[in-house]
């Protein structure tokens, strides 16, 4: 019965976990500044149940866990991409690395809870949106680490991309052009690795296939910020014409190899 009880507890906690991070969306409608300030009101609200949780789930996964569900339930929604998607999972996973060596709830959740910035990140400012497949490079390399101690064959690349690229096509993200771009960066990876086993080059140049979903913005000028100003606004689009430069062009692509290595640096120190 006690068992019956506790699993009956823990579910309704869990619950109660994604009630509250979804439920402080909802306060975004109110004001432009009620919006900026819902993933923080999310992180508030989802203290209790994250706490609760955490006195009995004491193993790694908690935080992987809720934020593997809750990053799902938004893309099913429509509410984030996979980029967005890796920045939400990629904080659950940090809070579980954290966890398993500093078991202080004060460190672990608000790492957890950092994942909740994903849905706006690119909303707070058009230079946001220009780096938010920087910082898809910079989480996605503990993955990419753990993956490439155990596929030594030629692939690893090649499947990674094509999911997500795959993924991204069919949430309406990118076309055949940008897949291309997607794909055509990962089997790059894979023909580099043939003959240098050196994750400090390859996974760059894995990552660099981030860039396919935003490559539009300097390729196709007035037809992306069109899209802009009928997504965000007007003044968002503004704000974003002077990002269209080769110059900013240039930054996103060292940013997503930059972020990339730093990755693979903490990765390093995590995984051997």
């Amino acid at each position: 019965m006690d068992k019956k009880l506790t699993c009956w507890s823990a579910t309704g906690f869990v619950v109660l976990y994604f009630v509250a991070v979804f439920a402080a969306e909802f306060i975004g409608f109110a004001h432009p500044v009620c919006w900026m300030l819902a993933p923080a009101l999310g992180a508030l609200l989802g203290a209790l149940p994250y706490r609760w949780l955490s006195l009995r789930w004491h193993r790694f996964g908690l935080g992987t866990v809720l934020s593997g569900v809750f990053g799902l339930l938004m893309m099913a929604m429509g509410e984030v991409d996979f980029t967005r998607l890796a920045v939400i999972v990629g904080c659950g996973v940090l809070s579980d690395l954290v966890r398993l060596g500093v078991k202080k709830d004060a460190v672990t959740y608000p790492l957890l809870a950092f994942g909740n910035i994903a849905e706006i990140i690119g909303f707070a400012h058009p230079v946001c949106w220009v780096l938010a497949p920087a910082l898809g490079a910079h989480l996605g390399a503990l993955p990419y680490r753990w993956l490439a101690l155990r596929w030594h064959r030629f692939g690893l690349g090649t499947v990674l991309s094509a999911v997500f690229g795959l993924l991204m096509m069919a949430m309406g993200e990118v076309d055949l052009t940008r897949l291309a771009v997607i794909v055509g960066c990962g089997v790059l990876s894979d023909l580099v690795r043939l003959g240098l086993k050196k994750d400090a080059v390859t996974y760059p140049l894995l990552a660099l296939g981030n860039i396919a979903e935003i490559i539009y913005l300097w390729t196709r000028k007035a037809w992306y910020l069109q899209g802009a100003a009928e997504e965000v606004g007007q003044a968002y689009a503004d704000a974003m014409a002077p990002l269209q430069s080769t110059l900013w062009l240039v930054v996103a692509l060292v940013a997503i190899v930059v972020a990339a290595e730093c990755g693979l640096w903490i990765a390093k120190k995590l995984i051997k």
